[in-house]
C-alpha cells in the first residue's frame, strides 16, 4: 500500500512539475535529454551530450527540430522547415503573435518573447528557422561558458 501511495505522490508531483506548464511542445526549460526524449514520445534522428534531433510532422509539413542542452538542461529548440509553404508560414506569424509579445524585427528576421523564452525567427523563400532559447538556462550556460574561460586562462598561466 505505501508502494501505491509514493507512486501515486510522484505522478502527481511530476505532472504539476511538467503537465500544461510546457515551455515548448510537450518540454520544459531545464529538462535533461531523458526526459525529453519520454516527452516527445517519437523516435529521435540523433542523440549527443548536446543536442537531440528529429523530423517532426508540423502544419502538414515534415520539418527538423533539434533540442539543444547544456549541463544536461534544456536550453533551447529549433524548427527548421526547408522551402516552407507560404500559407503555413502566415499561419506561424499568426499563433506567434498570439502567444508572445513581438519584438524587434528586420526584412527577414523577427523576434518575440515571454518572461521565460526568447524566440529569433528567420525566413527567406528557401528556408524558415524558429530558434526558441530559455532566458534562465541561457544565463547558467553563459555563467559556465565564462568559467571555463577563466580555467583556461588559470590552466595556461600556470603553464608559463
Amino acid at each position: 500500500m505505501r508502494k501505491i501511495t509514493s507512486l501515486l505522490i510522484f505522478l502527481l508531483i511530476a505532472s504539476n512539475a511538467y503537465g500544461g506548464n510546457s515551455d515548448f511542445r510537450d518540454v520544459s526549460w531545464g529538462m535533461s535529454r531523458v526526459e525529453v526524449l519520454a516527452a516527445e514520445k517519437i523516435k529521435p534522428l540523433k542523440v549527443t551530450d548536446e543536442y537531440i534531433s528529429y523530423k517532426v510532422n508540423f502544419f502538414g509539413e515534415k520539418i527538423f527540430l533539434l533540442y539543444e542542452f547544456v549541463l544536461n538542461n534544456l536550453l533551447s529548440a529549433r524548427y527548421v522547415y526547408e522551402n516552407p509553404d507560404m500559407g503555413n508560414v502566415q499561419k506561424i506569424f499568426e499563433v506567434l503573435e498570439k502567444k508572445y509579445v513581438k519584438k524587434e524585427s528586420s526584412e527577414n528576421i523577427n523576434f518575440f518573447e515571454n518572461e521565460k523564452t526568447l524566440i529569433k525567427v528567420e525566413y527567406n523563400e528557401n528556408y524558415l528557422k524558429i530558434y526558441y532559447k530559455s532566458k534562465e538556462i541561457d544565463k547558467i550556460d553563459k555563467k559556465y561558458n565564462e568559467k571555463i574561460k577563466d580555467d583556461e586562462k588559470k590552466y595556461l598561466l600556470s603553464i608559463f
